[in-house]
Parts: C-alpha cells; sequence; structure tokens
C-alpha cells in the first residue's frame, strides 16, 4: 500500500525542520523512518552538507495486513537552489530507501547527475559499442575516462571501506570484506554487457545481534554511492 505524504513536504536536508502542525499528522515511527533517511543520505554523500539542498519525501509504502509501525519504502527527492538563481531547484539526486523490520536500511538505489549518472551511462554506452572488446581493452577505456575512481587506484578499496564506515548509523556495526571493480557482467548473449562500479561487501551487525551481508555499490567518478542491497541475513 502506497500513500502519499503530508503535501509540501520538504525539509533542509542538514536540519530537521518540522513544525508541530505537520508532526502532528503522522506517527512517531513514520517520522523516525524519515530522520534515519535524512541521516543516512548526509552521511552517505557528506559533500551535500553546506549546499542549500533540501529533501523532499514523495511516497511511502506500507504493508497493507501489517500494522503500521513505520513505512516499509520511502520515496524521496534532493534538490538545490543555486544561489544565482533563488527560487529555482535542481534535482539532484531521486531515491528509494527500504527499510528492515528493526528499523535499520536494507535497500537502496539512486540516480541523478550527483551520482554521476549521466556520465556513467555513457561511458557504459561506449563499451557496449565495441562489444569486440577484450577485458584488458574495456580496463584500458575505464582507466582512460576522467574517473577518479579506475580500477588503476590503487587507494580506491580503502576509500570504500572509509565510506562505508560512515553508514553504521542506518546499517549497523560494518565489518568490511572486499571492494572489487566489475568492467562488466558475464557474456549473457547481449551487448548490454558494461557494470562500471565498484562491489563493496560487508556484514553488518545490528544492536539485536542480528548480521546482515550487504552489497553496495559505488560510480567510478567521485566514488558516490548509488546502490545497496540486502543479501544474506542470519
Amino acid at each position: 500500500m502506497t500513500k502519499q505524504l503530508w503535501p509540501g513536504m520538504v525539509f533542509a536536508l542538514s536540519v530537521v525542520s518540522m513544525g508541530p502542525t505537520e508532526r502532528a499528522l503522522m506517527s512517531q515511527s513514520a517520522y523516525d523512518s524519515m530522520e534515519m533517511a535524512r541521516q543516512f543520505l548526509l552521511d552517505a554523500y557528506p559533500e551535500l552538507r553546506g549546499r542549500n539542498a533540501s529533501i523532499q519525501f514523495l511516497t511511502a509504502e506500507y504493508p497493507l495486513e501489517e500494522p503500521w509501525d513505520g513505512p516499509r519504502r520511502l520515496e524521496l527527492r534532493i534538490t538545490e537552489s543555486p544561489p544565482e538563481r533563488p527560487g529555482s531547484a535542481e534535482t539532484l539526486l531521486s531515491a528509494e530507501i527500504t527499510f528492515g523490520f528493526n528499523g535499520y536500511v536494507y535497500a537502496f538505489r539512486t540516480v541523478g547527475p550527483f551520482v554521476n549518472t549521466p556520465q556513467t551511462d555513457r561511458l557504459k554506452a561506449d563499451i557496449n559499442t565495441h562489444w569486440e572488446w577484450s577485458d584488458s581493452q574495456v580496463l584500458e577505456r575505464i582507466n582512460a575516462s576522467s574517473a577518479t575512481y579506475t580500477p588503476a587506484n590503487t587507494s580506491a578499496a580503502r576509500v570504500f571501506e572509509d565510506k562505508v564506515h560512515l553508514l553504521q548509523g542506518a546499517i549497523g556495526l560494518v565489518q568490511f570484506r572486499s571492494a572489487t571493480f566489475i568492467p562488466r557482467y558475464e557474456d549473457n548473449g547481449v551487448n548490454d554487457r558494461a557494470a562500471v562500479r565498484w562491489r563493496v561487501e560487508v556484514d553488518a551487525k545490528a544492536p539485536d545481534g542480528t548480521v546482515t551481508h550487504y552489497v553496495l555499490s559505488y560510480e567510478p567518478f567521485d566514488g558516490r554511492l548509488t546502490n545497496l542491497t540486502t543479501v544474506l541475513s542470519w
């Protein structure tokens, strides 16, 4: 079940600015989920701090036959009002966040100029055009791009280890496992094989002792998070 949140629910990204009227129109758990999402985004993208950015919550998804102890999924966007164009708003990213029953973030995906979707798509399209390229030729093309975190970047794994530790407030105590660059997927008979992403794997332990295995994807241009999924829980 999906419902639209209270109209006009737009807040400064770095400050919770909800007044008593807005606060009274939602449950504590819904407010907690929104605050978790806001903090998760600031932890994932510290470059957003200090900018004139706002977070807009669009829809919330709840289970139909279970008590509404909080939304299972939120759709949102982050916008920025450039100082030279007051009153205007440019979308930096659009995202979906899914929560587990313990209130932690279990899945996340995003697209937009802030996470370099256009640049990554162009690089992937170029690689897909040259289906005859060997793996080494694909890597040469990626290394020759303007991306900062190419496979040739020997410090990339440590950078992503530091980045994922910033997310502990939303996923639990992190144990880093690996960071691997994925240039393209295995040959599946189609030309859309380019991956061009860093795959980061971690285990995260929640306060209740639950350990969850996460796989995160980071784009290569600025090393920003584009996807987070839960693979295994025990």
